[in-house]
């Protein structure tokens, strides 16, 4: 095949002159660390290279596609991206990746496998791809996140690799999701800011300032998308909540909506970031305030467990300095929540076209 060019890499199939940059990154034990097999000799880099080099395309159940992720800016062979079909007639197949180390964190495993997973669902036309991992391996989820996958499953300790019992988180993506992306002109607002700040009755004001105007709008109240356990790692429930997200997003914008609303009260910069990361469209984010004694007051008048829980994490994240400082606005919720709503919807720019 041909290669292709994406914004800074060149993905083309492996040659026999790929061996000494394939051993680079294979022959190390940090590369290996989440993988079934162990750091390769050269041997076995070579046997691995002669695979790779004959999978050049997917016609047949069990064909492998495996592309070299070559940098434009060097030329530099940096890691290597698979599609893996693993049913013909469920139309379904596996996304696989490894990068350099000296080259992670910046992007280029998620530019690589969006190519890939465009060739999956726009030349091949697969239904349905996923992708596998071990749950500690946070930068490899963080790459399937990114790419709009959602987190289906987690079989709990599952196989015994390397005398260590390991287990497997499944990601997914459908072609309908792939195909439909945010449209030009969608936009998103997250009004965020600790528990209590009314944050969900300022989105429900602002749907109403959109629908009398006449803009096709979706509210989510995300609390609603995490409303469950999902065990106590950390940011399991933020997880959770995005995974349920991309598809909700992606029925919403199929039925023609343009602006999304969503409500929820954000810990850090990196829940952002992963939700900024979900969304793939703009994103404007407003940090409602109220004075700590009115969220005190509001909280604890109400005897339910949730809303205990929400004022004890308001107390703990005012302690540790979490749930504020990323905002793009900040806006005091002193006033009727109607001024408050209007005034959010002028300043990010919402104005639109008045119903006739």
């Amino acid at each position: 095949m041909d290669p292709i060019t994406t914004e800074r890499l060149v993905l083309r199939p492996f040659t026999p002159d790929d061996f000494e940059a394939l051993f680079a990154y294979q022959s190390r034990s940090d590369v290996a660390r989440w993988l079934e097999w162990d750091a390769r000799t050269e041997e076995e880099v070579r046997v691995a290279l002669a695979k790779k080099i004959s999978a050049v395309a997917i016609v047949d159940e069990g064909d492998v596609l495996a592309l070299a992720m070559i940098r434009k800016d060097t030329g530099a062979l940096i890691g290597d991206v698979i599609l893996y079909l693993l049913s013909a007639e469920h139309r379904t197949a596996e996304i696989g990746y490894i990068v350099h180390p000296d080259h992670g964190g910046l992007g280029f495993t998620a530019e690589a496998c969006r190519e890939m997973l465009r060739i999956a669902f726009e030349e091949l036309g697969l239904h349905r791809v996923i992708g596998r991992l071990e749950p500690r391996n946070r930068a490899s989820a963080r790459v399937l996140e990114k790419l709009g996958m959602r987190r289906e499953a987690l079989f709990v300790e599952n196989e015994l690799i390397k005398g260590e019992w390991q287990s497997e988180a499944v990601y997914a993506i459908l072609d309908r999701e792939w195909r439909a992306p945010a449209s030009p002109g969608t936009e998103a607002l997250l009004i965020t800011g600790l528990f209590g700040t009314g944050k969900s009755s300022v989105a429900v004001e602002i749907a109403d300032i959109l629908e009398k105007r006449g803009l096709a709008y979706a509210v989510i109240d995300l609390d609603w998308l995490c409303w469950g356990f999902a065990g106590t790692e950390a940011g399991s429930e933020h997880r959770m909540m995005l995974a349920n997200l991309v598809p909700v997003v992606s029925n919403y914008l199929s039925a023609g909506v343009r602006y999304v609303v969503l409500a929820r009260s954000i810990r850090t910069a990196d829940e952002l970031d992963s939700l900024r990361r979900t969304l793939a469209m703009p994103l404007h984010v407003v940090g409602l305030t109220v004075p700590f004694d009115e969220i005190e007051r509001r909280l604890g008048s109400d005897v339910t467990a949730g809303r205990a829980d929400d004022l004890r994490d308001a107390r703990a994240w005012v302690a540790s300095g979490e749930g504020a400082g990323f905002d793009d606005h900040v806006v005091a919720n002193d006033r009727p929540l109607r001024e408050v709503a209007e005034g959010i919807v002028r300043l990010i720019g919402w104005t639109g076209d008045a119903r006739p």
